[in-house]
């Protein structure tokens, strides 16, 4: 969707794209700002109908965080991998939101199909913070505990 939105960018002021589904949103989020136009998201639910700007959100937003959205959401919850039990939607990205750290961490998750040990490393201590195991940066360690 996104590749499509960039190329009628190339011919029109506004892009709306129409879905219902939050995944394209978080996309958008983090690839949007590369499309010339203004970006809107055309929610069209069972029981909401609303325009959605994406440039709105990104003024309200810090950049690096709406880059780090693709990168949270497939870690998270995307439609291919479980979100993690009892965390729902928000704390995760709460938690990402108030690390400098784990913002990077995501906004790099993705860019090689290598990942390395000092980004593992982080993903693992990101989990650990998330179930509340501060300090903790072994997965192992936290369910013994």
């Amino acid at each position: 969707m996104l590749l499509h939105a960039s190329h009628a960018s190339k011919t029109y002021k506004n892009v709306i794209i129409k879905s219902c589904d939050t995944d394209i949103l978080v996309i958008a989020l983090s690839l949007g700002i590369k499309i010339d136009s203004n970006l809107y998201i055309w929610n069209d639910s069972q029981h909401n109908r609303n325009l959605i700007s994406i440039a709105d959100i990104y003024e309200n937003l810090d950049k690096s965080v709406c880059e780090a959205m693709v990168g949270i959401h497939a870690f998270t919850e995307c439609d291919s991998v479980s979100a993690f039990k009892g965390k729902g939607k928000s704390s995760p990205v709460k938690l990402m939101m108030a690390s400098n750290e784990y913002t990077k961490t995501f906004i790099n998750l993705g860019e090689s199909w290598i990942v390395n040990t000092d980004l593992k490393l982080t993903l693992e201590k990101y989990v650990c913070d998330l179930y509340g195991y501060k300090g903790c940066s072994s997965i192992n360690l936290c369910r013994y505990n």
